[in-house]
């Protein structure tokens, strides 16, 4: 990829996934924690390298503390991504955001398209819902890339965690009537790749998730089974299933995004992304 791009962030599973992919030779990264010439910084750069793309990678994930921190939350959320998208209406440049299945409330059998209403339940996706709205009332150039269950090497995440978990022995309670198909980081570069330059980079709205549909007690055994393989050890059965919904799991029940099966050629199979994160950590 010969365009330059400037991804703003730089920690994040998405940012890293750029950094470690090689389809990509022009990149630029500005950081916003406790840059206090955040704004200024951008415009440097894009006037300096002539940026064609901005990635924004920026964003407060944590779920459940969005219940308790809504007005930071806001911040990244809903207030950046439209700073950010006046920026890139003075400047002409494309701003690729990203979302998430969270604007959904999950009450639909069969998935969701990037077409179907938004309805979050919580403030998590209200804010990143917010942050859609901003985006598409600023009249830029944009394209929303919504996700579901982000997992790589990097950052905390789902897979992490439960290898973490393993490692020390602990029991995983999963429930097993959240359903997802969860994403692998490292196939958003190859996307994003496929998208810029194409017809279906003129879409507003994509939706990308990974190629399977399972529950989080079915993801957890599979990490579990990547974890035993590696370690040549017995299944260990820490991964145990839990039916009921805890309090604090605040996903939408079936929170499944579908979009053109064009895309899917660009996916990994969560077995073989697993294998991979799991030799790469252990």
């Amino acid at each position: 990829m010969v365009e330059k791009i400037l991804i703003i962030g730089k920690k994040s599973q998405v940012a890293q996934s750029f950094y470690h992919s090689d389809l990509y030779k022009n990149l630029y990264s500005i950081d916003l924690r406790n840059n206090k010439l955040f704004e200024a910084d951008v415009y440097k750069t894009i006037n300096k390298h002539k940026i064609k793309y901005i990635v924004n990678c920026v964003g407060y994930t944590n779920v459940i503390n969005s219940e308790k921190n809504y007005k930071e939350a806001l911040m990244l959320n809903e207030y950046f991504p439209n700073q950010l998208s006046k920026i890139c209406l003075k400047t002409n440049i494309k701003l690729i955001h990203f979302s998430t299945d969270y604007v959904f409330d999950g009450k639909k059998n069969g998935g969701y398209y990037y077409n179907d209403n938004c309805n979050p339940k919580t403030l998590y996706g209200k804010s990143k819902h917010k942050g859609e709205l901003k985006i598409k009332e600023s009249g830029c150039k944009y394209q929303i890339i919504r996700l579901c269950g982000v997992y790589s090497s990097f950052r905390k995440n789902f897979v992490k965690t439960v290898l973490h978990k393993l490692l020390n022995h602990k029991i995983i309670k999963l429930p097993t009537n959240i359903i997802c198909n969860p994403l692998y980081a490292s196939d958003i570069p190859r996307l994003i790749s496929f998208l810029l330059g194409r017809h279906y980079g003129k879409r507003k709205i994509i939706h990308f998730g990974g190629k399977n549909i399972l529950s989080w007690f079915d993801f957890g055994i599979k990490i579990q089974a990547a974890f035993c393989e590696r370690k040549k050890i017995n299944n260990p059965g820490l991964v145990i299933p839990n039916k009921d919904i805890s309090k604090k799991i605040l996903r939408p029940p079936y929170s499944v995004i579908l979009d053109n099966k064009v895309f899917d050629k660009h996916k990994t199979n969560i077995d073989v992304a697993i294998k991979k994160i799991t030799k790469h950590l252990i």
